[in-house]
């Protein structure tokens, strides 16, 4: 027996979740052209005295642990303070590298960097 021959291939109707799967689809079509239209830059008229300033994200130290390498810091060892400079980051284990000017080093944590930065701003 052929079963093609008993079964003939019918068209079916598209299913409900074909329906939602399209929709959400166009959608996101129009999300995405109004986005870019928002972030399109509007042409500046002849004689406006408008300006825009640029705006400038600050680095977060404790997510952009790169913004502080060259940074100053101090630390009290038995009651006497030692000066050194952040060297790097070692981002896998969120550790800053300092090296000491007499030499030392050590790696901190945002915590002891943090209070280390400030002991060294006078705070």
């Amino acid at each position: 027996l052929n079963r093609a021959a008993q079964n003939p291939i019918t068209p079916s109707k598209p299913t409900r979740s074909h329906h939602l799967t399209m929709a959400r689809s166009s959608r996101n079509t129009k999300a995405k052209a109004s986005k870019a239209s928002a972030t399109t830059p509007k042409a500046k008229k002849p004689g406006s005295k408008q300006t825009t300033t640029p705006t400038t994200k600050s680095k977060d130290p404790k997510t952009d642990g790169k913004s502080c390498i060259g940074k100053r810091v101090s630390k009290n060892f038995d009651g006497e303070i030692y000066n050194g400079t952040v060297k790097r980051y070692i981002a896998k284990h969120k550790l800053w590298a300092i090296r000491y000017d007499d030499g030392d080093a050590e790696e901190m944590d945002w915590e002891d960097l943090k209070n280390a930065m400030d002991l060294h701003d006078g705070g």
